[in-house]
């Protein structure tokens, strides 16, 4: 929740990128945060990156949502505790997939040092995209 707000008041709106906020439930694992359903073209839940990396999805397409996705990221300073692919889900964009982070907002660490420090947010999220790259078989 506070990622959320943190970003809000960056750049004053919740960017594509971040799945609509709708507020907490109590699950067995603890309070968790309600986020709006992403959906794919036919309106079943959108794939995560995982599955659609498996599944065959084209790696050039993949590539560019993912190259845009991590501009945002970096542009809009939010933090992600949790950037791994199954908690990123590719959803129908305008032109070409686009990828949704739906698990893992904000950081869990003691010292929000990706918070407090770009070059060490910039550094992460470098490193997280050359993973998902090789993930998916991009160049990135």
């Amino acid at each position: 929740m506070s990622e959320y707000i943190r970003v809000l008041g960056r750049i004053g709106r919740i960017p594509d990128f971040i799945a609509p906020y709708h507020g907490f439930c109590e699950t067995t694992r603890g309070v968790g945060l309600l986020v709006g359903r992403i959906t794919d073209a036919a309106g079943a839940l959108a794939p995560t990156l995982r599955r659609a990396a498996r599944d065959g999805a084209r790696a050039g397409d993949l590539g560019r949502a993912l190259d845009g996705f991590m501009a945002e990221m970096l542009q809009s300073g939010a933090v992600a505790s949790d950037l791994g692919p199954g908690n990123v889900v590719v959803a129908p964009g305008a032109s070409g997939p686009r990828l949704v982070l739906v698990d893992g907002l904000g950081d869990r660490a003691l010292i929000p040092v990706r918070q407090c420090s770009s070059l060490a947010h910039r550094h992460w999220l470098r490193r997280k995209h050359a993973q998902l790259s090789a993930l998916i078989g991009a160049g990135g």
